[in-house]
């Protein structure tokens, strides 16, 4: 028989992962006010581990709670997206370090593959495939790093930032195709195990995603604004 702790706190988790889908798909939108009998209906649960997993969700910025007390959606900005892609690259850059002293042979053909599915798509409209094969990448290193707090830590700012991804498609432009071809000279220096190198181009790679998704973020709050007006 499943103990009453045990099923509580599967509650809880079901509850958390649930409703951090919702937000991160945007199916939750950023401000809309969070009405705990409503989630708890649609996810089937009572209202106290649902009212953990939004506690949990605040403590990581997905929820914020207005002046009056109530929980809503947190908001998108710039300027959080800016910081969000700023601590990225500096543990991006950590990560790669140490993948590169790590990487054993098969680790390095593993990223290799990923960098040739990149390239042969490079170029066409399957956008959505080559960002898969570019998180695939970056999921290789970060095994192989064994870092689990930086990981852990990445992880969390990775759904903060899927979650721009998924409001505010970001747009295909001309200075992507370079930024795909960051894999290939990055698989190249670790091959080659020059750490500082590999960590400066890490960190220019996630800082050129950076300024396309704040260019998207600036026009999607432009509209907004001008929607408002």
């Amino acid at each position: 028989m499943t103990s009453p702790n045990y099923q509580q706190k599967s509650a809880k988790d079901y509850a958390y992962f649930e409703v951090k889908e919702l937000i991160i798909k945007g199916e939750l939108p950023p401000e809309e006010a969070i009405i705990e009998e409503k989630l708890a209906t649609l996810l089937e649960i009572s209202r106290t581990p649902l009212r953990e997993a939004l506690q949990r969700l605040e403590w990581e910025g997905l929820v914020s709670r207005r002046k009056n007390g109530r929980l809503e959606v947190a908001s998108i900005s710039t300027s959080e997206l800016r910081e969000l892609f700023k601590i990225r690259s500096a543990l991006e850059g950590i990560i790669v370090v140490h993948a590169t002293k790590k990487a054993t042979n098969e680790d390095l053909e593993k990223l290799e593959d990923c960098v040739q599915m990149i390239n042969l798509l490079s170029g066409s409209d399957r956008v959505d495939d080559i960002l898969q094969y570019g998180k695939a990448f970056h999921n290789i290193l970060y095994e192989i790093s064994d870092l689990e707090t930086s990981v852990r830590i990445l992880r969390q700012l990775n759904d903060h930032i899927d979650r721009y991804r998924r409001l505010v498609p970001f747009e295909k432009t001309k200075s992507q195709k370079p930024i795909q071809s960051d894999h290939d000279l990055i698989l190249k220096i670790m091959r080659e195990k020059d750490l500082d190198k590999v960590a400066s181009v890490m960190e220019e790679h996630i800082m050129k995603s950076a300024e396309i998704a704040i260019t998207a973020v600036t026009k999607y709050e432009s509209g907004i604004s001008k929607r408002n007006d």
